[in-house]
């Protein structure tokens, strides 16, 4: 927010809410989220929980989760801790608004590297507004893919 030096309007600043985010947090943690397709004993609210313990379980493809953040905020980086007997292979987009069309951040669509709750999958692009998330898990090289936890941030 920038708030102008000299103010002639005679009006009044009101702010509801102040919301820090430091650099390498998680503003995906908590936040709301749909999805494809969940387990009732591994739902797709454990990939934002911020617990390694739980996952979000995937056993066929392609399933998403699309999470909303609540407001716009400007990211450049995604991780992504997964397990599974090989490696996990997903897109994750983003877009502003409800209405807008998706943009694709990451294409880890061929993905042929194993990730695991000590070395996730991370990635960085460009500075992008956005509101909504969509992770696609779109396969894996073997079969199931557990995510513990989708993180989204800045550097």
């Amino acid at each position: 927010m920038i708030i102008p030096e000299a103010d002639t309007s005679q009006q009044g600043l009101y702010m509801d809410t102040l919301e820090i985010v430091k650099p390498g947090g998680n503003i995906a943690l908590g936040k709301t989220l749909v999805c494809s397709d969940e387990a009732q004993d591994n739902p797709a609210s454990a990939a934002l929980d911020g617990k390694l313990n739980t996952a979000w379980q995937v056993q066929t493809y392609p399933q998403w989760i699309e999470i909303d953040l609540g407001h716009a905020y400007p990211i450049d980086q995604t991780a992504l801790f997964c397990e599974g007997a090989g490696s996990c292979q997903f897109i994750m987009e983003a877009k502003a608004t409800r209405d807008d069309p998706y943009q694709l951040l990451v294409d880890n669509s061929t993905n042929a590297t194993s990730a695991s709750l000590t070395n996730p999958l991370q990635d960085t692009f460009p500075i992008t507004e956005v509101r909504y998330v969509r992770l696609t898990v779109t396969g894996d090289a073997q079969h199931s893919v557990s995510i513990h936890e989708v993180c989204v941030g800045t550097r």
